[in-house]
């Protein structure tokens, strides 16, 4: 979601790109052209990895998953922002194993208030969302390059909406049943 932050000084005012995973799936939903609900079709989906990457001096936790569907292997990363971050073991968070190897703790993730950054190397996702997850502020990486219509077909994104695809559907289904996300 797009917000306005006051900057100290002078009466300047910066458009700052946020958005939640939560209003990026919500978005997906809202606009669905298909008959079959994308969450509906996570269940064809399976995570054969996550790997876990802590940026504990900024408050970053990068997830990597490698998703598999229709027999070939996609790679999805979510960057979460504003992750909390603790010393020791508690009973209100979360444990993992970091790519570091090293052990972290944080507290679970609200997909409702965190910020992120995604992306999946899927072609539903490059063509129906990378480009305006870009222009949102939500994508993780390069924008694609820009599309030059082939056919007179209408776009599959009509309203120019960030989304997300089945995979990252499934990578966040796996890191809620892990207690990472809530």
């Amino acid at each position: 979601m797009n917000k306005l932050r006051r900057i100290r000084g002078p009466r300047i005012l910066t458009q700052l790109n946020e958005t939640t995973y939560s209003e990026l799936e919500s978005q997906t939903q809202n606009f669905e052209p298909e008959t079959t609900k994308r969450e509906n079709v996570t269940s064809s989906v399976q995570v054969q990895k996550l790997v876990m990457k802590p940026y504990r001096n900024t408050g970053q936790l990068e997830v990597t998953a490698t998703t598999v569907s229709g027999g070939k292997n996609y790679e999805t990363t979510v960057m979460f922002e504003d992750v909390v971050y603790e010393d020791s073991d508690q009973s209100d968070n979360v444990s993992f194993t970091g790519s570091d190897g090293d052990e972290h703790h944080i507290i679970p993730i609200d997909l409702s208030k965190s910020n992120v950054k995604v992306a999946c190397e899927c072609l539903d996702f490059y063509w129906r969302f990378a480009p305006f997850n870009s222009k949102d502020g939500s994508l993780h990486g390069q924008p694609p390059s820009p599309y030059a219509k082939k056919t007179d077909r209408p776009p599959v994104n009509k309203n120019k909406t960030p989304g997300v695809c089945k995979h990252l559907m499934k990578t966040i289904t796996e890191l809620k049943q892990e207690g990472v996300v809530q």
